[in-house]
């Protein structure tokens, strides 16, 4: 699917429901198109990497407004969707756009942190994980990767083209979450890293928001285009 077909798609009722997440402060204040667009992008990614693992099942987190996770529900019709979102007002406002938007058998959203969702479905294994660049690129990374099954495909999305250090560092954060760094890329004016899921993550991942915070399992040099 190129971008003219994607555009040609009616997106009415989630451009009602970006304005609305907008007026909630759920989501930026750019045009709903961009929002839209960008949702887009992260769609040609998983269609670009989602690899052996297939995209049965796919987690986002920090769903926020909905961005990028139901509008990738809208296209990927057969795969079950879960949206992960800490914020109570925010998954209160996620779960009825699900439901306006028709979306109840394929959506669904879990109102917690990963590290309690991992605590509950210690077990449960998505082929694909997405996240909007929150925090950190390792903070993001270290919040998806435990959950993602074998073969599987982690996609982050940022605002610049940071250059990972390719140091010791970095091959160890790898190891102990049990990714290997595939590429970053760029569609149109958005950046993207691509990990694949090789083998399970050690069991005390993800750590606490403060730990992922204060010892970040690896750095990354800022390098805004």
């Amino acid at each position: 699917m190129e971008l003219v077909e994607f555009k040609s798609i009616n997106w009415n009722k989630h451009i009602v429901l970006l304005k609305q997440a907008q007026e909630l402060g759920f989501v930026g204040a750019s045009d709903v198109n961009r929002h839209l667009e960008s949702s887009f992008l992260f769609y040609q990614c998983i269609k670009r990497f989602g690899g052996e693992g297939g995209i049965n099942t796919l987690m986002d987190i920090g769903s926020g407004g909905g961005i990028p996770g139901l509008v990738i529900a809208k296209l990927l019709k057969h795969t079950k969707i879960l949206l992960i979102e800490s914020s109570k007002k925010r998954s209160s406002y996620l779960n009825s756009s699900i439901s306006y938007l028709g979306l109840s058998s394929s959506v669904s959203v879990f109102a917690g942190s990963v590290q309690t969702y991992k605590s509950k479905f210690a077990e449960t294994r998505f082929n694909v994980g997405t996240a909007r660049l929150f925090g950190s690129l390792p903070a993001s990374l270290e919040c998806l990767a435990p959950l993602i099954a074998d073969k599987g495909t982690v996609i982050i999305s940022a605002h610049g083209s940071d250059e990972i250090i390719k140091n010791r560092s970095f091959d160890y954060a790898l190891s102990e979450l049990g990714v290997d760094f595939v590429e970053k890329t760029k569609f149109q004016n958005h950046w993207f890293w691509i990990f694949k899921k090789v083998h399970e993550a050690d069991k005390k991942y993800p750590r606490t928001k403060r730990e992922i915070k204060t010892d970040p399992l690896f750095e990354i040099v800022r390098n805004i285009e």
